[in-house]
């Protein structure tokens, strides 16, 4: 599943909140995160769907997801994520 590259509006400020995944803000880029990968991996449907649409709101521009860390194994080696979003307790991992 390929994520919609929706534009935000973060204040150049809020970026200093997103340094951890490693996308620098371009000057004259509406989105900084249109080239992030991120792996989601949840297996409860209402928490994978509200997360899925917050980072959508963010505007990552790649979203995979998995509900469990057996289908997300595989998962890390074709689509290189940036980042992966899991809870602690992920069944079948």
């Amino acid at each position: 599943m390929r994520g919609k590259i929706v534009p935000c509006n973060i204040d150049s400020n809020d970026y200093n909140d997103f340094k951890f995944l490693g996308i620098e803000k371009k000057v004259g880029c509406k989105n900084a995160f249109s080239h992030a990968k991120i792996l989601l991996v949840e297996d409860d449907s209402l928490m994978r769907t509200f997360t899925l649409r917050l980072l959508t709101r963010l505007g990552i521009g790649h979203l995979k997801e998995c509900t469990d860390g057996t289908a997300a194994v595989p998962e890390v080696s074709k689509f290189q994520p940036d980042l992966i979003v899991t809870e602690v307790h992920t069944k079948q991992l």
